[in-house]
This record gives structure tokens, sequence and C-alpha cells, in this order.
């Protein structure tokens, strides 16, 4: 019977049980429901999968949580102008920054069996150190990239990533 009840009146009661209990709602990537460019990555546009109807559907519910128990998390790479300050606060996340990332980095390493040369002791040169400042300290992308280091010297990542990695070589969840 729920199924086939007005909207209306369903927003009403969902939006009563949220607002009045403690919950955590997480919508990660939210840029592939919304569609847009992806800010930062050139050539990326998304189709979005929300209507405009839904859209308004989503702020309408977003402002009726508003000083609400339930907190709703939205991640993005994308900057979702399309909801105001009063549906949302944003938060910009950066990667880790030095001994953060280089402590976060060898760790990950540890797991898989490597050490990370920070620098060559001749020259102060290091590729590891030239890899990592190009992965901006971004978790995810340390992760996936540290995972190819066990086959492929550090300089030849940091080609390939200057370059575009070529999803066609990864498995489907690394690209």
């Amino acid at each position: 019977a729920a199924l086939v009840s007005p909207m209306q009146p369903k927003m009403d009661n969902v939006c009563t049980v949220f607002k009045q209990n403690p919950f955590v709602i997480v919508w990660d990537n939210f840029e592939c429901v919304s569609g847009r460019e992806i800010d930062g990555v050139d050539g990326v546009d998304v189709p979005p999968f929300l209507t405009d109807d839904d859209r308004k559907q989503l702020k309408e519910f977003l402002q009726r949580l508003h000083n609400g128990k339930t907190k709703v998390i939205i991640t993005s790479r994308s900057s979702e102008t399309w909801l105001s300050a009063t549906e949302c606060s944003r938060l910009p996340l950066g990667g880790l920054q030095g001994e953060e990332c280089w402590q976060y980095s060898n760790a990950v390493a540890g797991h898989l069996n490597l050490t990370l040369d920070r620098a060559d002791t001749n020259s102060n040169y290091s590729p590891v150190s030239d890899l990592m400042q190009k992965l901006d300290g971004h978790p995810l992308a340390v992760r996936v990239v540290l995972l190819r280091l066990a086959e492929t010297p550090a300089a030849a990542l940091l080609a390939e990533l200057e370059q575009g990695f070529d999803p066609a070589q990864q498995d489907e969840c690394t690209a």
C-alpha cells in the first residue's frame, strides 16, 4: 500500500522519522547521480540520473531535515552548486599532507611488503617522492598506485600517471 500512496504523504512520514531520530545517510560518488562535469577531471561529463523533479524532491527532503537529528553526507567530485547553503554545508576534503601522507603510504607499502625510498642519497632525487607528490595525498590514489609499485618502477608509474593511466590495462576495480 505504501508504494502506491501519493508521494507527499510518504515524504511527510519519512521526514518526520528522520527529523526526530538520529540516522546517518551517506550518498557517496553523488556526481554519478546528479551528473555534471567532474571538477578537476578534464573531459569527464557524467549524464545525470536525477530528473529535475527528483532534484526538486531531494532539495525539499534536505531542507526539511535541516536542524533535525538525521545527518546526510553527500560526497561528490562535482561542486553540486544546485544545492544551496540551506540544503548543505560544504566541507572540502583534500589529500593527506606531509608526514601524514608518508605515514599512510608506508603503512600501505608495508601491507604490500614494499619499502618506499623517499630520496636517493646521492642526488636527493626520488621517483617515489615525485610520484607521491603527483598523487596529492589522496588515499585511494596512493593505494591503487602502490599496488602497481611491486611490478612497475616508480618512474614508469609517474610517467603513466602524467599521461593518464590506460584503464584497458587495469582490472575493473583499479581502473
